[in-house]
């Protein structure tokens, strides 16, 4: 495949999990919100539960004025949390595992469309007991990573 890149986004839960969003080109404050409202925001409590809380990265892009003012706006609560923590981001280890399946025998495609078809049949084909089986991970996960001070651990 020449050129080209896509750009995913996703939210997991307990409960559940959103379909694969294609967002195009680099995103600015207001196409994440976008995302958010339609894609997220509907879907919270059936994701996490009634009392369920947001995490991502701390990228600049998720703390924006804009974005934080949307979170206000729309009762989220966000967990406070570091731009790069993939030890502890549930979506991380779920993005891994999604590449891993797609390229998979060294996989290669011709075009971003045949990429985007393979990303979309491996996310219909995961299970919610994985992502569940990540969630449960955590606690031994939180503490690999104190005893490691901070560090990455090991998977």
């Amino acid at each position: 495949m020449e050129g080209g890149s896509l750009m995913v986004w996703l939210a997991v839960g307990y409960g559940g999990r959103t379909s694969l969003v294609f967002l195009n080109g680099r995103q600015k404050h207001r196409d994440y919100i976008q995302v958010l409202n339609s894609e997220f925001l509907p879907y919270g409590s059936d994701l996490g539960g009634e009392e369920w809380k947001f995490q991502q990265d701390g990228a600049s892009l998720h703390t924006a004025t804009g974005v934080k003012n949307w979170f206000l706006t729309n009762n989220v609560d966000v967990l406070p949390w570091p731009a790069k923590s993939p030890d502890l981001n549930i979506v991380e280890n779920i993005w891994a595992m999604l590449v891993r399946r797609v390229y998979a025998d060294v996989r290669q495609f011709d075009s971003l469309t045949q990429l985007r078809e393979a990303l979309n049949d491996s996310w219909d084909n995961f299970c919610q007991t994985e992502v569940q089986s990540l969630y449960n991970s955590l606690p031994n996960r939180i503490f690999e990573v104190i005893k490691a001070n901070g560090k990455n651990i090991p998977y």
